[in-house]
C-alpha cells in the first residue's frame, strides 16, 4: 500500500512539475555567472542599506554640547534633527536605498550621485552657522563669540560621510571606465 502511494504521490509530482527538467548536479558555465552576478547584486543592495543608514544616522548624531557665556541657564545639546544637515542626510539616504526605483538613478550613474551627496552634506555643515540654530531652539539672540560650543562629532561624522562619498563616486567612475576601456580594445 505504501509502494502505491508513494508511486501515485511520485508522478502527480512530475504532473504538475510540467515542463520544468529535473534537477542536475553539474554546473554550467552560464549558471555560474549567474550566480557570480547575483552574488554582486547582494553585495551591493547591502552597501548601498548600509550608505544609506549611515546617511539617516546623521539626523541623530549629536553636532555639540553648548552653552552660554553670559546666561547660566543657556545650555544643551544641538543633535542633528536641530540642524538642516540631519534633514538632508534624512533625504540622502532615503534615496540611496531607493535609489533603483528613481528615474535619475537611471539617467545618471551611481558614481556622479555619490559625489554630489557627498559635496552637498560638506558644503550643508559649513553654510548653515550653529549659532543661528542654538538661538531659535533658546529664543535668544547671543553672538557667535557669547556661546561655547564644546565637541562637534557630528561635523567630524558628516565630514568622513562626505569625503567617502566623493572618494568612492570618483573611485567607481574610474573602475566603469577602465572597464569599457579595456571592453572595447578586445
Amino acid at each position: 500500500m505504501k509502494a502505491c502511494n508513494k508511486s501515485i504521490l511520485k508522478s502527480l509530482k512530475n504532473y504538475f512539475r510540467g515542463w520544468l527538467p529535473k534537477s542536475s548536479s553539474y554546473t554550467t558555465p552560464s549558471t555560474s555567472m549567474l550566480s557570480t552576478a547575483s552574488y554582486a547584486a547582494k553585495i551591493a543592495l547591502a552597501m548601498r542599506l548600509i550608505y544609506g543608514m549611515a546617511l539617516i544616522g546623521l539626523l541623530f548624531a549629536p553636532f555639540g554640547s553648548y552653552h552660554s557665556f553670559g546666561t547660566p541657564s543657556i545650555y544643551g545639546i544641538l543633535w542633528g534633527f536641530h540642524l538642516p544637515v540631519g534633514y538632508i542626510g534624512l533625504v540622502l539616504g532615503m534615496l540611496v536605498i531607493l535609489s533603483p526605483k528613481f528615474i535619475f538613478a537611471r539617467k545618471y550613474s551611481f558614481a556622479v550621485a555619490l559625489v554630489m551627496m557627498g559635496v552637498l552634506l560638506i558644503g550643508s555643515v559649513w553654510l548653515f552657522p550653529k549659532e543661528y540654530f542654538i538661538n531659535w531652539l533658546n529664543g535668544t539672540s547671543f553672538s557667535g563669540t557669547q556661546i561655547d560650543i564644546d565637541y562637534a562629532v557630528g561635523n567630524a561624522v558628516t565630514l568622513f560621510i562626505g569625503m567617502a562619498s566623493i572618494i568612492a563616486g570618483i573611485v567607481s567612475r574610474i573602475i566603469v571606465n577602465s572597464v569599457r576601456g579595456s571592453k572595447s580594445r578586445i
